[in-house]
């Protein structure tokens, strides 16, 4: 039994993320965490949210692996807490600062540390294809991504936005320009554009429903928990499958 707590266990992501952990055979959820001024403001999280709810200063049960679906400002603490506590984390929050992502890279070392802007399986696999349609694309050919999600949704781009942008940077060495909506109640869209003079190329990951961005959480939690100390993405998740 693979013992899990979830950080921002009230929170959209958070809900969809606990009823799919509770869900799945072999998984137990033993702890939701959230902030108190969270807790106190919405009525709903307790029952929503797993069966026992911490605020974030509490001590936590003992657990496998963490999973923070919290705020960008809440992930630096999360992860130290992690490290010192020797549990991976999959970090799929988003929004953190650059001083964050320096210092996630230095916890790698001591903890098996996954970063996952979105756990989406699909997502994982665009991401696949476009490092190889970039890689092959040429210099004719200028990439545009295309992201849209709800009218609540904080950061922009989002997470999984500067994902493929660096994927594309890094594989045809050529920056491409992202542009983000918030609409609605939209749950999710990415598109990427590689536009030529006479053709273009463009893929396409839309989430129709909010599960597509936990979809691949059993094979995250699995994989992490046999991994040696390390900075992981969903690229080694599936490609380990």
């Amino acid at each position: 039994m693979i013992r899990i707590v979830l950080f921002g266990a009230g929170g959209r992501m958070g809900r969809v993320t606990a009823d799919i952990l509770r869900a799945t055979d072999g998984f137990e959820l033993v702890a939701g965490v959230e902030n108190i001024s969270y807790i106190e403001s919405n009525d709903s999280v307790n029952s929503a949210a797993a069966q026992q709810m911490f605020i974030d200063t509490d001590p936590l049960p003992d657990s496998d692996i963490w999973i923070d679906f919290s705020i960008g400002e809440a992930v630096a603490g999360h992860v130290e807490w992690a490290a010192k506590s020797n549990t991976p984390i999959v970090i799929a929050a988003t929004g953190y600062n650059s001083d964050a992502h320096i210092l996630i890279h230095e916890l790698s070392t001591q903890i098996p540390i996954l970063v996952a802007p979105n756990l989406s399986t699909g997502m994982a696999l665009m991401d696949r294809v476009v490092d190889i349609a970039a890689s092959g694309i040429g210099s004719n050919f200028d990439p545009a991504i295309f992201e849209l999600h709800h009218t609540g949704k904080k950061d922009a781009p989002s997470g999984t936005a500067k994902k493929l942008a660096k994927t594309v940077e890094e594989s045809c060495n050529v920056e491409p320009q992202v542009v983000s909506l918030r609409a609605g109640g939209a749950i999710g869209e990415h598109r990427i554009h590689f536009v030529g003079k006479n053709e273009e190329l463009i893929i396409t990951h839309r989430a129709t429903s909010r599960n597509a961005f936990a979809s691949g959480i059993p094979a995250a939690v699995r994989f992490l928990t046999s991994c040696k100390p390390g900075l992981y993405t969903m690229q080694d998740v599936i490609g380990g499958e």
